[in-house]
């Protein structure tokens, strides 16, 4: 109700006034939590919004008066109105869709329809006529797009069959009275008189970027986004997703630049902000990374993506502390992220509290399932990197190998191979789960299973100290000397320092000396 019933209300668009067109239902909990001051159920959230947009009436009526009746207007025309894209911009692939639109759609149907309802005299009229106006009074009470008229059709196709019926009568009967009001009638409401009969804008060209980019058509994409940018130099959106193309493709410095112009424009300033501080962590420029972060929080204190990337750098400057101190604030009492939540147990673990993360981590994998759009937040990018995952999928892995960690050292061996069995279950590419399960078979000197596993975990793609190690002991034990050898070196091209891999390798040396 209030989305529709605001000072900045087109009367069409489901645009929520403090969060632009790309917001999320979180966000408006939030707002309506920092307003009252208290946590709030679903129903009273729903209330806040219902007052304020009673509020708008109360305090603007003529201009809550004048939308209402361009929202009548709007609901009565010809032009047909996409929710969240231009749906004359699809006419181009279809000539019969355009023929339609332009021709055969809504515009018909009104006219006869109207006639109809004063004119034409037939069993039950009345109920149609009130089925339609309650319907219609509950479309304009909100906003109006073509999807929410599809309900209409049916009582206006009859209505309108009736009022073409009589229309027909009046045109044997000679009325050109009749004649002419049906065709002012005709006219007037296919007059455009909101400018939505486009063949091409912006909007359009930006949605048809973001689909390749989802198909990850790359060059497309940018094609689209450039012909948004031609069009509307500050596009809210366009330079965001070019700066996180430029991202993909290893462009940072070019990507840097319209995160920047994103902010600059005032579009999505959140979202850029947080991107900036993505850059500036993998730069390891952390301050500039928390500064970016803390300002993206400021204006969006209620946007996941901004609460995530902000805490995983801390987490990654080792502000242990702060990050949970933040966590615990923001997301206490209502969290449903799964990236959040498995974010906050990894703190929790390096602050010592395995109870906490194994209750967080546990929220985690028994989680309803959750999308999230990673093309726009480059952050998911990389926070494989610091071990809480990125998509669902990989963020319910890393919680089973947390949950597996806590487990081992608890000395939990077979409960802690359960939790990796799952994670490689729920992704059979989640190479840390192999190299977990690895270690526990070479801890009961179950060689081949072993060997097994870590090898899957290395042909995954997996670098680490344990697991170049771990291998260096298979195959020291199997006899294979030499790779063993390669994998002690290995190791310690990782960690020069680390101390049993520089006295196994002088162990192997010595042996092989003593062998010559």
């Amino acid at each position: 109700f209030y989305i529709g019933n605001n000072s900045q209300s087109n009367g069409t668009s489901a645009v929520v006034p403090e969060f632009g067109w790309n917001w999320q239902y979180r966000q408006c909990v939030g707002l309506a939590e920092r307003e009252t001051g208290e946590k709030l159920l679903p129903s009273q959230v729903s209330s806040f919004y219902m007052k304020k947009g009673l509020n708008f009436w109360r305090n603007d009526f003529a201009s809550a008066i004048k939308l209402f009746g361009k929202k009548i207007m709007l609901l009565l025309g010809a032009a047909e109105i996409g929710n969240n894209g231009n749906i004359y911009f699809l006419t181009r692939g279809s000539p019969l869709f355009w023929l339609i639109l332009l021709g055969l759609g809504w515009g018909i149907l009104i006219p006869f329809m109207l006639i109809g309802i004063f004119k034409a005299k037939f069993e039950n009229k009345s109920l149609l006529v009130w089925s339609a106006i309650l319907y219609s009074f509950a479309i304009v009470a909100f906003f109006v797009c073509s999807r929410f008229r599809l309900p209409l059709i049916p009582p206006i196709i009859i209505l309108a069959t009736a009022g073409l019926q009589f229309f027909i009568e009046e045109i044997r009967k000679r009325n050109y009275y009749i004649i002419a009001i049906v065709l002012f009638l005709g006219v007037t409401i296919y007059i455009d008189f909101f400018g939505w009969r486009k063949f091409d804008d912006p909007l359009s060209h930006f949605s048809l970027g973001n689909i390749y980019f989802r198909s990850g058509k790359l060059d497309d994409a940018k094609n689209e986004y450039h012909k948004s940018l031609d069009m509307n130099p500050n596009f809210r959106g366009v330079h965001l997703n070019l700066g996180a193309i430029y991202f993909k493709l290893g462009e940072i410095d070019s990507a840097k630049i319209q995160f920047i112009k994103e902010v600059e424009n005032e579009g999505e300033i959140c979202r850029a902000l947080s991107n900036l501080g993505v850059i500036e962590r993998l730069k390891s420029n952390y301050f500039s990374a928390l500064s970016y972060g803390r300002q993206a929080l400021v204006k969006c204190p209620d946007n996941p993506d901004v609460i995530y990337n902000y805490g995983l750098t801390l987490y990654i400057s080792k502000n242990y502390n702060t990050v949970d101190s933040l966590l615990y604030d923001l997301c206490n009492q209502s969290c449903d992220d799964t990236r959040i939540l498995n974010l906050w147990g990894v703190v929790e673990l390096a602050l010592g509290d395995t109870i906490t993360a194994k209750e967080l981590f546990g929220d985690v994998v028994s989680s309803k399932s959750q999308k999230f759009i990673q093309q726009y937040d480059i952050g998911a990018i990389y926070s494989e990197q610091a071990g809480v995952g990125a998509s669902e999928r990989r963020v319910r892995c890393w919680a089973y190998f947390n949950l597996a960690q806590i487990e081992m050292k608890r000395g939990d061996s077979k409960k802690s191979e359960e939790y990796l069995n799952l994670s490689i279950a729920t992704d059979s590419t989640f190479a840390q789960g192999y190299a977990g399960l690895g270690a526990i078979a070479l801890a009961k000197n179950n060689l081949i299973d072993a060997e097994n596993k870590l090898m899957r975990a290395e042909k995954l793609g997996l670098k680490s100290i344990e697991l170049f190690f771990n291998l260096a002991a298979v195959k020291a034990r199997t006899g294979d000397f030499d790779s063993a050898k390669i994998y002690l070196e290995r190791t310690l091209e990782i960690s020069p320092e680390f101390v049993p891999a520089l006295k196994a390798l002088k162990a192997l040396n010595n042996y092989s000396e003593k062998s010559e």
